[in-house]
């Protein structure tokens, strides 16, 4: 058992408070900003770094609007009574799938501008992007957030000020989150194929979140299973068909077109006509 009363706060300057989230939270932008560019380097081949560069901020800046706005639509009934701690990001509140969609469009945007592959962009922050959502589970224990199911029996538990010892919840999630950024640095070194990367974050996070809800204290909505688990079954499904298909599914053969088909039979004929002239040579030599 592990009792935890920790104070969010890591240090102030006069008036200014600054919060363990909110270093935790720099330390993994500032880690995928140079992360994202060697993985583009060494998967795709490509050296336009800044481009990666950008891809990051964008994706935490937008990730983190998109993950606050759904964590206040779904508190909606606390936040009525309290809007102005809507903007509080640093007292911690944010929905992972939220910040999922606002990211991937502003990316999507971003590409078009950029004048890049949509999907090798988010390969290359995807990896990146895990590593600091596992970072994130250590800030959500310095603002004791995030909390596990109580845990009486279990062999390592952390009891908060609360005093009921749960499931280290933060420390499954951050120990899924290590393993998942190895995983699709992984599979995009072996495959080496536009679209793993981002199959694979969007597959496994959700497969490993889907199992790690279990022991997190959510409310349940139905059969058991929170919001989060609910939301997670099609994106494991639909992203898990294309990540097999692109990786271990075996491709079709290329079936000929029309046109090329018409461009084989003029050099059969002309084969053809080869073949008759030398026989045709030969029976003279006899």
């Amino acid at each position: 058992m592990v009792y935890l009363n920790p104070n969010p706060i890591a240090f102030s300057i006069g008036a200014v408070s600054v919060r363990w989230y909110g270093l935790i939270a720099a330390l993994g932008l500032l880690l995928g900003y140079f992360l994202a560019p060697y993985i583009a380097k060494c998967v795709f081949k490509d050296n336009d770094a800044e481009i990666y560069q950008n891809a990051i901020i964008i994706s935490a800046v937008f990730g983190i609007i998109g993950a606050r706005i759904l964590y206040v639509m779904l508190t909606w009934s606390y936040f009525r009574e309290n809007p102005t701690y809507i903007i509080r990001i640093w007292d911690g509140g944010l929905s992972f799938h939220g910040g999922l969609i606002l990211g991937l469009i502003a990316l999507y945007a971003y590409s078009r501008i950029a004048k890049k592959n949509f999907f090798r962009i988010t390969d290359a922050v995807a990896a990146p992007v895990a590593f600091a959502l596992g970072f994130g589970r250590i800030g959500n224990i310095m603002n004791s957030e995030i909390l596990g199911r109580a845990c009486y029996h279990c062999w390592f538990n952390f009891t908060f000020a609360d005093g009921i010892p749960r499931y280290p919840i933060q420390l499954y999630s951050f120990f899924h989150h290590m393993i998942l950024a190895a995983l699709i640095v992984y599979l995009m070194l072996r495959f080496r194929k536009t679209g793993v990367g981002t199959l694979a974050f969007l597959t496994f996070y959700s497969l490993f979140r889907f199992i790690v809800e279990f022991f997190r204290l959510e409310p349940v909505v139905v059969g058991g299973l929170d919001l989060a688990q609910l939301v997670s079954i099609p994106i494991i499904l639909i992203a898990g068909y294309f990540l097999y298909k692109i990786t271990f599914g075996k491709s079709k053969p290329k079936e000929k077109t029309s046109s090329e088909n018409n461009k084989e039979e003029p050099i059969k004929e002309k084969d053809a006509e080869k073949e008759s002239k030398e026989d045709f040579k030969e029976k003279d030599n006899n």
